[in-house]
């Protein structure tokens, strides 16, 4: 059977196959249901998603086959989500592992060394069982998770990390820093024994270990944890190909919090936590690794999914005023035929937007302006002279007559680039206006 939710049972006239063990095999190796393809349609795969017919189902020479037998979204036909629907990363295929404690094909399993959790991603035969420690299925603050707190997750199915991945996961560190372990270890790979993503020895320094690097194994992204459900997504981009050189990008509930200078490439899926030696993680809820960099507008979308309380796997609804396309991973942007979402751009460095609910009415003399760009921790405050937050002509703005703003973080202009502003100048009889620059 292939891998995902295209694999097709063609059954030639005379082969044998059993099309009632195929099917019991799909459904034991997949999450979604079971079905028969019918002459006169697909049974319906749930809400929010659409059917993607197999292109081979379509070219069947009459008189070959005296059947085919599709096991509903799985087998010859694919189930996306619809279009104004987000979710279903389960689907993508630049996914190689997730676990996911709000999936029904997963809830409720406590891995035993016989008894396993199904890895969603679609990989064959990939399962993860109890390693060492302790373990169980629990629900921590209303969210169903695993208890890992005092146990490792384990996998013998081997999936190599690319050059360019990003890791999700939603989880409740573990409380102490030095028992049972004064590590936290999220992803460890096999032999390298380089950890993906890992809290430092004795304190909350979240980075990532590299036992390839021979000296300085911890690379400090610069954040420290805070013990509470969190997302975490992280993104890795070698240098060169299995390089354990590059840079992995570090968010917590889809903000930016830091950097680090090694990565996991070229390594391959083996335990969450230590197979021996513990290094337990916490409460995981949702642990996934995708062949894939994900953007910041993908990131924040998949932070969202992350922190809902619907699985990753599923389909939900976009927000009114909102539109996606078809498809699994898709960002919610701007309805069909509007314009706008600026702040979801990749390339936004900066933004600060009078009218923006998380900017209005905050007066920076004493509050800090939050910068719209999702950029790590940018804010903006009085530098200098008197200012304040006000409406000029029925428009919402700051009165910068006679007061500068100053922002701490850094970010750099790159060699093409656009500035975009809405303003009225100083001592300016004018009326409000724009100005586009680019370079």
């Amino acid at each position: 059977m292939g891998r995902g939710r295209n694999a097709i049972y063609l059954a030639e006239k005379g082969s044998g196959v059993d099309i009632k063990d195929k099917a019991m095999e799909c459904s034991q190796r997949e999450f979604t249901r079971c079905g028969v393809h019918e002459a006169d349609g697909v049974e319906d795969p749930g809400p929010g998603r659409q059917l993607v017919a197999n292109k081979k189902a379509t070219n069947l020479q009459a008189g070959l086959f005296f059947f085919l037998v599709v096991v509903n979204a799985l087998c010859a036909v694919a189930a996306d989500c619809a279009v104004g629907y987000t979710g279903g990363w389960n689907n993508l295929p630049s996914l190689i592992s997730m676990i996911d404690a709000r999936d029904t094909a997963n809830a409720g399993i406590t891995p035993t060394d016989s008894v396993s959790i199904p890895d969603l991603s679609g990989t064959s035969g990939m399962t993860w069982t109890k390693s060492s420690g302790t373990l169980s299925f629990t629900t921590e603050d209303n969210i169903p998770c695993w208890n890992l707190n005092a146990g490792t997750l384990v996998t013998s199915t081997r999936t190599t990390l690319g050059d360019r991945y990003t890791l999700f996961y939603y989880w409740k560190p573990r409380a102490s820093d030095t028992s049972p372990s004064g590590w936290r270890g999220l992803h460890r790979s096999t032999s390298s024994g380089d950890y993906w993503v890992m809290v430092g020895q004795s304190n909350k320094n979240l980075g990532m270990y590299s036992a390839r690097n021979g000296a300085d194994y911890m690379r400090d992204s610069g954040y420290d944890i805070t013990i509470e459900w969190q997302t975490l997504i992280v993104t890795g981009v070698a240098t060169s190909t299995g390089s354990y050189e590059g840079t992995s990008t570090f968010y917590v509930n889809g903000v930016q919090v830091g950097t680090a200078d090694r990565v996991g490439s070229g390594t391959q899926t083996w335990t969450i936590g230590h197979a021996t030696d513990g290094h337990p993680p916490g409460y995981i809820s949702v642990a996934g690794v995708l062949n894939q960099k994900l953007n910041t507008a993908e990131i924040k979308e998949l932070h969202n999914r992350l922190a809902s309380t619907s699985s990753v796997s599923s389909c939900t609804a976009c927000p009114d005023g909102k539109y996606s396309a078809a498809g699994n991973g898709q960002v919610c942007g701007c309805a069909a035929g509007s314009t706008g979402s600026w702040n979801g751009f990749a390339s936004l460095i900066s933004l600060i937007d009078a009218r923006d609910a998380a900017n209005a009415n905050i007066d920076p003399t004493s509050d800090p302006i939050p910068d719209l760009s999702g950029t790590s921790g940018m804010t903006w405050t009085k530098s200098s002279g008197t200012l304040s937050f006000t409406t000029e002509d029925n428009i919402p703005c700051w009165n910068l007559n006679a007061g500068t703003l100053v922002t701490s973080t850094r970010t750099t202009l790159g060699d093409r680039y656009t500035l975009f502003y809405y303003w009225k100048p100083r001592a300016s009889g004018k009326p409000a206006q724009h100005s586009i620059v680019t370079a």
